[in-house]
C-alpha cells in the first residue's frame, strides 16, 4: 500500500493539491481521481504542489503530463511547484521542463 496525502483547496480561481508521500503506481488511481475531481470544479488554475512529494514514478509524471493536456485543450493553466531535488531530477530527466508551468511557490502562480 502506498504512502500518499492529498490536500484540496480553493485559492482565488485556482484548486491547489498539495501532495505528500509516494506517487506511484499503487497511488496513480486516488491521485488521477481527486485531481479530476479539482478540474470538475473549472478553475482557471491548478497547482500541483509537490513540495512535500518523497516518491514519483512514470505512473506519476505520465498523469502529470495528461493533466497538462486536458487543462490546454480547455483553455486552462497547470503549474506544478517543486520540491525535492529527486523530483526534481525527475522532471529534469524526462525533459519535460518546456511542456509544464513549474514555479518555486504556489504564491508565485499569479
Amino acid at each position: 500500500m502506498s504512502n500518499l496525502s492529498l490536500e484540496t483547496r480553493e485559492e482565488e480561481g485556482a484548486v491547489r493539491i498539495a501532495i505528500s508521500g509516494e506517487l506511484d503506481l499503487g497511488s496513480a488511481l486516488t491521485f488521477d481521481e481527486e485531481l479530476r475531481r479539482a478540474e470538475g470544479r473549472a478553475p482557471q488554475t491548478v497547482i500541483l504542489d509537490l513540495r512535500r512529494l518523497r516518491f514519483m514514478d512514470s505512473t506519476g509524471l505520465r498523469l502529470i503530463m495528461s493533466a497538462q493536456s486536458r487543462a490546454s485543450a480547455r483553455g486552462r493553466r497547470l503549474a506544478i511547484v517543486l520540491g525535492t531535488d529527486s523530483i526534481r531530477r525527475i522532471f529534469r530527466m524526462a525533459g519535460v521542463g518546456r511542456r509544464l508551468e513549474i514555479v518555486d511557490h504556489p504564491s508565485a502562480v499569479g
